[in-house]
């Protein structure tokens, strides 16, 4: 299935030229909704600019510490990235709600929600591959400048797909629960977001990891029946 209302933009997290994509994009096609790669959590703390500190994370329930834990990495590691290049994780989900304002768009955060994705992390992951994670995470921390892959180049296919083989070897599972089911997830809230109007344009704004896997869905509407959340508006 194509869909003839929906261009897909594929974004690198901390990166200037992703943010000035976003922005031109929008401002282009003038869509009538802005989906974006958010749920209603991650959502309210990058327009808040709230996150859980290092200490609330460790007083977090038993079951949770490892969890939050890898979470609170994963950010703290894009906040060091990012204000190497002057931006701050998230700009490009950002730059789309304002865009979208600017012009009268809807816009609707696709992604599902974020607690979901920690529980079935938490229930499917084996512990050697938390431990994995944790400490590929960890060493992430004290990689040198010069070691970084180049941002601008992160949204290049044959790049993309080395990085997502290496993470599918260190977890199998993580892979799963952290690409393919929300592949699947907001692909299928894009599907429904172009059926309720086909004369809606739409803009849909994910990450680069995520593109062509949601592509493949909607291409082959492999999603089963009844995953369908309640969209969410962001505005």
């Amino acid at each position: 299935m194509e869909l003839q209302n929906l261009k897909i933009v594929g974004t690198a997290h901390v990166s200037e030229k992703s943010i000035k994509e976003v922005r031109e994009t929008i401002r282009k096609e003038k869509p009538d909704i802005v989906a974006v790669e958010l749920d209603e959590g991650r959502f309210r703390g990058l327009i808040e600019r709230e996150e859980m500190s290092l200490r609330e994370v460790l007083r977090a329930r038993d079951g949770e510490v490892r969890l939050l834990l890898v979470q609170w990495l994963l950010s703290h590691i894009q906040k060091k990235i990012g204000k190497g290049v002057g931006i701050m994780p998230g700009e490009e989900m950002l730059m789309a709600v304002e865009e979208a304002k600017k012009i009268g768009a809807s816009v609707v955060l696709i992604d599902r929600d974020i607690r979901i994705t920690l529980q079935l992390l938490r229930d499917k992951m084996t512990f050697r591959e938390k431990m994995r994670i944790f400490f590929s995470l960890l060493r992430s921390l004290f990689i040198r400048k010069g070691e970084l892959i180049e941002l601008d180049h992160i949204t290049d296919e044959d790049v993309l797909d080395d990085l997502v083989n290496e993470f599918k070897k260190l977890s199998p599972n993580a892979a799963k629960v952290l690409i393919d089911e929300r592949d699947a997830y907001m692909a299928k809230n894009l599907l429904s977001l172009s059926q309720m109007g086909e004369d809606k344009k739409i803009v849909a704004v994910v990450g680069a990891g995520h593109e062509k896997g949601v592509k493949r869905y909607i291409k082959a509407s492999k999603i089963k029946e009844g995953t369908t959340p309640p969209l969410q508006m962001g505005y």
